[in-house]
């Protein structure tokens, strides 16, 4: 800990005080874009590097003596995953750092559907005030409580996410990884060649799997097929896990109820895509995580997992380099 480590942050403003704290831990910093070319001469003294996509504006040949690169995001697929894999450079991937905002983003999204806002919004706009029959149970509100969630992904959005989903009492959250293994938080875990039989029976399925090329595209139509007739289908860790054309084809035969999407297969959305004018779709701009305590966030994400690898040699949360996560 006590050797000096030339370190390159982009994608991290610090303050002062921010700084010097981590230049207590044995580092000296040079900061710079996540986006251009970093300067010949900080890449060839750079040993450490925490980014987000970096390496699509500078090759990895660049930086001679890397040993280190900490990402900020939870996937890693920006990273050169397989030439770092032949390399003894350490990962480290974003985990936690977005869980929170990313968890009452869903929640927040399937209450706007479930409560109706958007109708409420337009009736406050027009400045009606139409309180429906007690006895006219077409126009009641749905509940999260007594629904049955399905959690693609259960990594550490999918357990904050979990237990948002469980203070509303909902009546069974499943989940899906890589082996079917049993976690904590869930009623039961499946693998991914039973995703058909997960779904059934939901009526919230969430995407939160890690982009790899086994889940590239792993909500096809034969997938959303298989989903329970209303469902309700969440699009939050990578867009290219669904496939939009067949979410479009099931919302226009009400096979979905709605479709909720932060991330999307192709972004920005085109001006033609049918999802703009659909009622029952619900968009944001790949924004659920940037919040007001992301900056606070990042910087003791970023401190923490500085101080273990100073004090270790290793990343606090290794990247699988060969699984892609």
């Amino acid at each position: 800990m006590n050797e000096t480590k030339k370190l390159l942050l982009t994608e991290l403003p610090v303050t002062p005080e921010q700084k010097q704290a981590i230049e207590a831990l044995g580092y000296e910093i040079d900061v710079c874009p996540d986006n251009a070319p970093v300067p010949a001469d900080i890449a060839a003294r750079c040993e450490v590097i925490v980014c987000f996509r970096l390496f699509g504006h500078n090759r990895l040949s660049d930086f001679p003596k890397l040993r280190y690169v900490q990402s900020v995001a939870t996937g890693v697929e920006a990273l050169p995953l397989e030439e770092l894999s032949h390399t003894d450079i350490k990962v480290g991937k974003g985990r936690n750092l977005y869980s929170v905002p990313m968890a009452e983003w869903t929640v927040c999204r399937l209450l706007e559907h479930y409560k109706k806002s958007r109708h409420f919004a337009a009736l406050q706009r027009q400045h009606k005030w139409e309180k429906a029959s007690w006895v006219d149970y077409t126009s009641n509100l749905d509940e999260l409580y007594g629904k049955k969630v399905g959690i693609c992904g259960t990594g550490d959005i999918a357990a904050t996410l979990c237990n948002l989903l469980r203070g509303f009492e909902v009546a069974s959250i499943v989940g899906m990884n890589s082996d079917g293994r049993l976690v904590d938080g869930y009623d039961a875990c499946f693998a991914p060649n039973a995703l058909c039989e997960m779904v059934e029976d939901c009526d919230i399925v969430v995407s939160l799997a890690p982009l790899t090329a086994q889940t590239v595209g792993m909500f096809d139509e034969k997938a959303i097929s298989h989903m329970k007739p209303g469902a309700v289908l969440v699009s939050l860790s990578r867009g290219k896990l669904v496939d939009t054309k067949a979410v479009v084809g099931a919302l226009q035969s009400g096979r979905l109820g709605a479709f909720i999407a932060d991330v999307l297969a192709e972004e920005p959305l085109k001006d033609d895509n049918p999802l703009w004018d659909m009622e029952n779709v619900y968009l944001t701009p790949h924004n659920s995580f940037n919040t007001d305590q992301r900056y606070v966030r990042l910087f003791e994400f970023a401190y923490q997992n500085l101080k273990h690898y100073a004090l270790t040699g290793e990343p606090r949360d290794p990247v699988n380099l060969i699984k892609g996560y």
